[in-house]
């Protein structure tokens, strides 16, 4: 049973091939949802255009960018090519939601750094 409001069933999930290892999550969490997926590898900042484009070729409804260091010196280039796509996009980082992205879903990695120099004060 998807959520109430979701009803895409094809979406593209974009990642780094060096960081293969958040893909299981995401293939479990799609096949519970009958979302079929479409994998899209990009090595390089440069292959980006042709993976939005293979994405929309494919008929995805949405696409999903899990965390890269490469994508990350990126944010503004792949939110407009999202936009120019027409391809709602969820990130994993707020600063791709700051730079115009639609929706981020991730860990405030600015406030996990601060965590443990606050617990340091404890000692």
């Amino acid at each position: 049973m998807r959520p109430q409001g979701c009803h895409a069933t094809r979406g593209c999930v974009a990642f780094c091939g060096r960081r293969r290892y958040a893909l299981r999550a995401v293939q479990a969490a799609s096949a519970k949802r009958g979302v079929t997926l479409r994998y899209l590898d990009v090595p390089r900042v440069g292959d980006l255009e042709n993976s939005f484009r293979a994405a929309t070729e494919a008929g995805a409804e949405a696409i999903l960018m899990l965390s890269s260091p490469i994508f990350l010196r990126a944010q503004k280039e792949i939110v407009a090519l999202a936009a120019r796509h027409r391809l709602p996009a969820i990130y994993d980082k707020r600063e791709y939601v700051e730079n115009g992205g639609l929706m981020s879903y991730g860990a405030d990695v600015a406030a996990l750094a601060r965590r443990p120099t606050s617990a340091c004060r404890l000692w």
